[in-house]
C-alpha cells in the first residue's frame, strides 16, 4: 500500500500529476489546494497518498498535507460519497473552511460547489459532524490554518477581479481560470481567457 510518494514533477494538470520515482511514472488524482501549490514541472515533490483499492480499480489519491488526506478519508467513509466527490469537495473548500462549515452546521459553503448538490451537502455535514469530533483538536493543535496562497500573475490576478465583479465566487473563479489556462498554451489574449473561464462556469 503506498503511503506516500517522492520524486520528480514530470506532468502537472489541476486534477492530477504524473510523479517519477526510480524511473516509474505514478499517476496521481489531487485536488486543487495541492495543484495551486505544486512547483513547476521537473521539480522534486513529496505527496501524501491514499490508494483506493476496488475490484477492478487501483487509483493513487495525492495530497500535500495530512490534514487533507484525513479529511478525504472521513469524507469517504461517508455512505454513497466517492472518492470523486471527495476531491471536488477538497478543491471547492479549504480544510478549515470545511471544518468551519461542520461546526456551524451549514451546508451552503459545501452546496455552492459545482456537482455538490444541497442534499448531497447537508448529508456531509450531518455525518462528518461525528467523524471529525476527535478530529477537530487535534488538528487545531498541529495549527491547520489556510496554507500560504499560490502567488497570482498579473493576468490571473485581472481575471479573478473579472469573474468576482461578475459575481462568481473564488472558489469557482480558481478553478476555471486554472482550467482555461492550462488548455490554452502560451500564446493567448485576456479576451481569449475571459471567454474560456465563462464557458467552464456555465457548464456549472
Amino acid at each position: 500500500m503506498i503511503a506516500q510518494l517522492s520524486g520528480k514533477l514530470r506532468r502537472k494538470e489541476p486534477n492530477e500529476v504524473i510523479i517519477e520515482v526510480n524511473g516509474v511514472g505514478y499517476r496521481v488524482v489531487i485536488p486543487l489546494s495541492t495543484y495551486y501549490r505544486l512547483k513547476s514541472d521537473e521539480e522534486p515533490v513529496t505527496l501524501k497518498i491514499y490508494t483506493y483499492v476496488r475490484e477492478n480499480t487501483i487509483a493513487l489519491y495525492g495530497f500535500l498535507t495530512d490534514e487533507e488526506k484525513l479529511i478525504f478519508e472521513k469524507l469517504i467513509s461517508i455512505s454513497g460519497l466517492g472518492p470523486k466527490s471527495a476531491i471536488i469537495i477538497l478543491s471547492g473548500l479549504p480544510v478549515e473552511e470545511l471544518i468551519s462549515a461542520v461546526r456551524k452546521e451549514d451546508p451552503s459553503p459545501l452546496s455552492s460547489i459545482p456537482g455538490i448538490g444541497s442534499k448531497t451537502a447537508t448529508r456531509v455535514i450531518l455525518e462528518l459532524r461525528d467523524k471529525l469530533k476527535g478530529v477537530v483538536p487535534l488538528l487545531e493543535e498541529k495549527g491547520v490554518a489556510p496554507l500560504p496562497a499560490a502567488p497570482l500573475t498579473p493576468m490571473k490576478r485581472d481575471l479573478l477581479s473579472a469573474l468576482l465583479n461578475l459575481g462568481y465566487k473564488k472558489h469557482q473563479a480558481e478553478r476555471a481560470i486554472e482550467q482555461t489556462l492550462s488548455s490554452l498554451g502560451e500564446k493567448f489574449s485576456f479576451e481569449d481567457a475571459i471567454r474560456g473561464a465563462l464557458k467552464i462556469l456555465a457548464r456549472h
